[in-house]
């Protein structure tokens, strides 16, 4: 088996020399001492177009070559970065902020445009095991736990999720909501609302889980924001008609994934608020704004914020 090894800036004087002479790239593989497919890769990656828009002519130079191979080279070693030195201290306070490996290595590659695999952040937390506590759920999975399907009559006023417009459906478009409730200790209410496209969170604590005082604390946590449109599930929690002249659409039951925003943001907040938790101990606060400057995969790695006031933040520099 031939050995590898790459064209050196000598093979490269050769290959010009050869080409001045109108030699055949079969020759000139011979001669160099390499293989054709070689010569063909060398002269496609490294032959560069010349200043005349007219002519399709593309120009090979060995100085030019060599440096833009070399370029190449340099690119590839530095393209991944490791968890040592800078990069760890910054890997560890951003998992001490909660955030997954996915979003380190997201938004370190779109603030500094270096490329850190979240693989290999997950394998540093599997050498230091203390580090494990700040993964979500823990690297646990929970089981799935159906709930009731009496949902009781439905308003008149009642629209099905299908119904909704296709800005809505697409997320194209911001101010169309959804809503949930989670519960904390005693059953402790917090009403949680979050903005389709952005993935903006706000939310705020209930004295009960009664209709009204959801429909009116919804529209006081709407109120500073676009709102064209709220989705939420068929509980009775949302039975009450909407004040905020909004549509509301009811989606099916036992459809979780035709809310899927908000689901996907009530169980990240579950880190911060789990059943037994005593909201009295809890900044609401503080929590939405970790929320909201938390970047987001599905954002290109962007945060809620940015995306929903157009303006840019530095996290990780």
């Amino acid at each position: 088996m031939v050995k590898y090894s790459r064209v050196t800036y000598e093979q490269r004087c050769q290959i010009y020399v050869l080409l001045q002479a109108k030699t055949k790239v079969l020759e000139i593989s011979r001669l160099v001492g390499v293989h054709k497919s070689t010569v063909y890769r060398e002269l496609r990656r490294n032959s560069y177009a010349t200043k005349n828009p007219y002519s399709s002519v593309r120009m090979y130079e060995p100085n030019k070559a060599h440096a833009m191979a070399r370029r190449r080279f340099l690119d590839r070693c530095h393209r991944k970065l490791s968890v040592t030195g800078l990069v760890e201290t910054q890997v560890i306070k951003l998992l001490q902020r909660g955030w997954s490996p996915q979003l380190i290595a997201g938004r370190i590659g779109l603030e500094t445009r270096k490329k850190l695999s979240h693989m290999t952040i997950y394998r540093f937390t599997k050498k230091n095991a203390y580090l494990k506590r700040y993964l979500h759920h823990k690297g646990r999975r929970y089981p799935y736990r159906p709930t009731s399907t009496n949902q009781g009559p439905k308003p008149k006023w009642w629209r099905s999720v299908h119904e909704r417009p296709l800005a809505c459906q697409e997320r194209s478009e911001l101010g169309h909501w959804e809503r949930d409730l989670m519960y904390a200790k005693d059953r402790a209410p917090i009403l949680v609302c979050t903005d389709r496209k952005s993935r903006y969170v706000t939310c705020l604590e209930l004295n009960t889980s009664g209709s009204q005082e959801t429909q009116e604390k919804t529209a006081i946590l709407l109120k500073p924001f676009p709102v064209h449109s709220v989705t939420n599930d068929q509980g009775s929690e949302f039975k009450s008609r909407n004040p905020m002249g909004c549509p509301v659409y009811f989606c099916d039951p036992r459809a979780p994934n035709q809310r899927g925003t908000v689901e996907n943001t009530i169980g990240v907040m579950r880190r911060f608020i789990k059943n037994s938790t005593d909201l009295s101990e809890v900044n609401l606060e503080q929590i939405e704004i970790w929320m909201n400057l938390r970047p987001r995969k599905v954002l290109d790695y962007k945060t809620p914020y940015e995306v929903m006031f157009e303006e840019s933040v530095a996290l990780v520099v």
